[in-house]
């Protein structure tokens, strides 16, 4: 969307914005806890501020080379054409649609026949992936099925 003209992405960069401050305050709020208590907290917020904050440089850096008389780079053309090519938009009513797809199988045959019954719709239909892609994952996810209390899944 012209970020390689200059152009601010105003959505994008707002919610970043946003996210990286509640990290931040997240971050200044676990001062206060016990060190044992605030690690994970602190591990994790921290992470989200690192990347928000780099984030935020990446999407304000061609709008800031612009305005210094830089010419946009290749690697930032190539960024621009790679957000160019984003998945299909999905409505409101489809994604409530997908939701229901997902919880009717799941109380009707439970969460191993469900599960992967779903995601090879999902990979099918939405993501337009072939055949042997699908096959190949709905396997994978039977493979790496946990051995849990089954009683409370079917």
């Amino acid at each position: 969307m012209g970020e390689s003209q200059g152009r601010i992405d105003t959505q994008k960069f707002a919610m970043t914005l946003a996210i990286t401050l509640i990290a931040g305050i997240m971050l200044w709020q676990a001062g206060d806890f016990p060190t044992r208590v605030a690690l994970f907290p602190r591990a994790i917020t921290t992470i989200i501020l690192v990347l928000g904050i780099v984030d935020l440089v990446r999407i304000l850096r061609p709008a800031v080379m612009q305005q210094a008389g830089g010419a946009a780079t290749e690697s930032d053309d190539g960024m621009a054409a790679q957000e160019a090519t984003v998945p299909r938009a999905t409505s409101t009513a489809g994604a409530i649609a997908w939701f229901l797809a997902l919880i009717v199988p799941i109380l009707l045959f439970g969460f191993l026949i469900g599960v992967p019954a779903y995601m090879a719709l999902f990979l099918r239909l939405q993501g337009k992936h072939p055949w042997p892609t699908v096959l190949i994952s709905v396997a994978f996810v039977r493979v790496l099925n946990l051995p849990i209390y089954e009683g409370l899944l079917r």
